[in-house]
């Protein structure tokens, strides 16, 4: 009963962030939803408040993402691929060593793995706060476009970082090849398993409407399970990576890691 308390608490928490962004819309919607989080915090019922993450991925991410995916546009995410993947990985990446380097200097207890994994944790962006944050700043079509889609991959970046700053800080080690082996792995095996599910959900709607059995009460339920269908198979399959969870059609996803 406690738990179904904090969940409807939780979506109207949501309701009144919208409320507050539907009569001032200069403050992105974000910010009012980061605002009624600290105003739950005074409450007692989340001062030892535990959420699993599996099922913040699971239930609140994936559906999120999945959604935001397929609006993308094909045609300009293959135009601005070499952009989108430069953002994704290098940016990812540079912030993370600054942020590392940063944190440790200011703060010397944080040790460098540490710092870094900090880093990791902070740097990738996601599509939904991105789009809510630029939701009233009048930029580029291209640049929306570019930045929207780069946050659709830039988690393979920062998991993969996350887990060799873990890594190095329990054992003391770092190994550049392991990294570079792991986000192939992360990366492109997710891009490999939301390829080939994608093309089998698709072509199972297709073959429905053919057999004249497409009807809506059918359809619909194929696609609201689609992402939590995707998502499992990624798991069970260990591909935590960049484009298997979120979309099938434009392989984006969110992420789990496995550190054992």
């Amino acid at each position: 009963m406690e738990a179904v308390f904090a969940i409807v608490l939780l979506l109207g928490a949501v309701v009144a962030a919208n409320i507050l962004y539907g009569l001032y819309s200069k403050i992105p919607l974000a910010f009012y939803q980061i605002g009624m989080g600290l105003l739950f915090t005074l409450l007692p019922l989340y001062h030892h408040y535990q959420l699993d993450p599996s099922i913040f991925l699971y239930a609140i991410i994936t559906p999120l993402m999945f959604n935001d995916a397929q609006n993308t546009s094909r045609r300009s995410l293959s135009r601005n691929l070499g952009t989108t993947l430069s953002l994704a990985i290098t940016l990812v990446v540079v912030t993370v060593l600054v942020l590392g380097f940063s944190i440790h200097a200011l703060l010397p207890l944080f040790t460098l793995p540490l710092a870094f994994a900090l880093g990791a944790i902070v740097s990738p962006t996601d599509a939904v706060a991105v789009k809510s944050i630029t939701a009233s700043i009048s930029l580029p079509k291209r640049i929306m476009n570019t930045l929207e889609n780069e946050s659709l991959f830039n988690d393979a970046t920062g998991i993969v970082a996350l887990a060799l700053s873990l890594a190095a800080f329990r054992t003391g080690h770092f190994s550049l090849g392991q990294g570079i082996t792991d986000f192939l792995y992360v990366f492109l095996g997710g891009l490999l398993v939301g390829a080939v599910l994608g093309y089998l959900i698709v072509h199972l709607r297709i073959l429905l409407r053919h057999l004249n059995i497409g009807a809506v009460q059918i359809l619909l339920p194929i696609q609201i399970l689609t992402p939590f269908v995707v998502y499992f198979i990624r798991h069970i399959r260990y591909f935590s990576g960049g484009g298997c969870g979120a979309d099938p059609w434009h392989r984006a996803g969110p992420f789990k890691v496995d550190f054992n």
